[in-house]
């Protein structure tokens, strides 16, 4: 054999071990479904996050499987470690490399904001900072269990003192909560509530979107996959990541 067929044939057999490898344990891609990073549209699962992860995945030739799954459980799944999954939008946060593999990022948010019903705005724009407003604000402030909003807004969530509720629901309900004056503040990324205050047919008017001079610059948002799933994959993926956004 020639040393060129040699070459060759070396390649497809990597070529042909990788999509072997791949088709006889794809990944689980888990994501919740959130407007607009990750939801369902003609069948198909669209959006800022779950496309360039989609397109990606198929550029680098590994199969993956899409899997609905409330995000407590997609972490737990995650630290479990028992198969080859993945969760989409994840934020760096300190400790969770002992638990998982991030990938490269993938999309970057603008800086989030407090969004809060357009009535209360003014008590809001008294703080002079974000950190004025949450670590000494007495409003009710509602966030989602176990989630990171990224490093500096975890920080002061850590040094607040005011009166603040932990909940486990998606974010479509959080924002009825706050409409329904339930709660009188969320965290979260200004096209993330565009959108959702549209797709829950509520009026923009009705809102007012609070940013301070001190407010952290948006965060990037990763996959984050179980140990499974190997660094040689995530290479891969990452490799992929780059081809695709060109």
């Amino acid at each position: 054999m020639r040393a060129w067929q040699q070459i060759l044939f070396v390649a497809l057999s990597l070529v042909g071990s990788a999509t072997a490898a791949a088709g006889e344990q794809p990944i689980s891609v888990h994501y919740n479904t959130r407007v607009p990073y990750a939801y369902v549209e003609h069948g198909e699962v669209r959006g800022l996050m779950a496309e360039p992860v989609a397109r990606a995945l198929k550029t680098a030739k590994l199969s993956f499987n899409w899997v609905e799954t409330p995000f407590s459980r997609q972490m737990a799944t995650i630290k479990g470690n028992t198969g080859t999954d993945c969760m989409i939008g994840v934020f760096k946060k300190p400790g969770r490399e002992r638990i998982g593999r991030y990938s490269a990022p993938v999309y970057q948010d603008h800086a989030q904001i407090l969004l809060v019903r357009a009535d209360d705005e003014a008590g809001f724009l008294r703080f002079p900072s974000l950190r004025a407003a949450l670590t000494e604000g007495q409003f009710r402030l509602l966030i989602k269990e176990s989630y990171s909003y990224g490093p500096g807004f975890d920080a002061l969530l850590l040094a607040r003192k005011g009166p603040t509720e932990h909940v486990y629901d998606e974010n479509g309900q959080m924002l009825r909560m706050l409409a329904e004056s339930m709660t009188d503040a969320l965290i979260m990324a200004p096209e993330e509530a565009n959108a959702l205050i549209r797709h829950r047919e509520l009026k923009p008017e009705r809102f007012a979107y609070i940013r301070y001079p001190d407010t952290p610059a948006g965060e990037w948002r990763h996959l984050f996959c179980s140990f499974k799933v190997a660094q040689s994959v995530l290479d891969r993926f990452n490799h992929a990541l780059t081809v695709a956004s060109r």
